[in-house]
Formats: C-alpha cells, sequence, structure tokens
C-alpha cells in the first residue's frame, strides 16, 4: 500500500483529487510509486533561475562556482525512487481521433 503526502495531485480548483486504491496499486507495480510518495514539494522560483543561468546546452552540464554538476539516473533513482534498472515501460496511445 502506498503512503505519503497526495496533495501533490491537486486539480486547478485547488481540491485535492483522491487515487484510487485499484490505481496506485498498478502505478506502484509499474515501478513509479516514488511519484506518488513524493508529495506536494512548492517550487523555489529563485532556485530554478538560477539554475537555468548556469545550464550550458552544448554540455547538458550545471557549471556552478564549485564545478560542473549534472542529473544523473542514479540520481533519480534516490531522488523519486524511480526504477533505472529492468524493463522498459512502454505503451501505445490510441484515445486520439484520426479523423475519419
Amino acid at each position: 500500500m502506498l503512503r505519503g503526502d497526495f496533495t501533490f495531485w491537486v486539480e486547478v480548483s485547488g481540491k485535492a483529487i483522491e487515487l484510487d486504491e485499484r490505481v496506485t496499486k498498478y502505478v506502484d507495480l509499474a515501478g513509479f510509486g516514488g511519484i506518488l510518495r513524493c508529495g506536494y514539494r512548492n517550487t523555489d522560483r529563485a532556485l530554478i533561475e538560477a539554475l537555468i543561468e548556469r545550464w550550458r546546452l552544448e554540455t547538458n552540464i550545471f557549471h556552478l562556482p564549485f564545478g560542473e554538476v549534472t542529473v544523473t539516473l542514479q540520481d533519480v533513482n534516490v531522488l523519486w525512487g524511480l526504477p533505472i534498472e529492468g524493463d522498459a515501460l512502454v505503451g501505445i496511445e490510441t484515445s486520439y481521433d484520426l479523423g475519419m
């Protein structure tokens, strides 16, 4: 069973969306439960802008006063709890209208 602060999932109206246990079960089985458990995070606009200023498109690296830094798959695994090994999760979206 997933536990965590599910206020990450908020409608435009500001109301929290309750995720059905049947949905969270499959999200967790797919290995993406870390996203649900992360909860809501406030965005530090000044920090984001500072990082944007230090990002170099040519090298995909942040240039900081103490050296060069980049985001790795291991960072994704540690911060979000997402799997970085194993089978890829793929699928086909067929809900669009082809106009036929």
